[in-house]
């Protein structure tokens, strides 16, 4: 039986990590319900995709690391619309 999770690792293969590069800065947020940002990513960065949080209903959101460390969240249309080089399944 599927048993769902809070989040899901974001990886290529065990201990490859998911990168991107910024190509529109982004922000980033505190948490996934609210709108507190930690940090705006910089045009020419790079971005690390460490967790995607699947709700049942509503959007995916993604838990990215900037390239100055910083952790926040980010919704999947602006991850997607905002970089280059991320592995998309389709």
């Amino acid at each position: 039986m599927h048993v769902p999770q809070e989040l899901y690792a974001v990886t290529y293969a065990p201990g490859q990590e998911v990168t991107a590069t910024v190509k529109k800065s982004f922000p980033l947020t505190q948490g996934r319900t609210g709108s507190a940002v930690v940090a705006t990513t910089a045009q020419g960065t790079q971005v690390k995709v460490l967790a995607a949080s699947v709700p049942a209903k509503g959007e995916v959101l993604y838990l990215v690391r900037s390239s100055t460390g910083l952790v926040g969240w980010v919704p999947g249309n602006v991850l997607v619309e905002s970089t280059d080089g991320l592995p998309l399944a389709g």
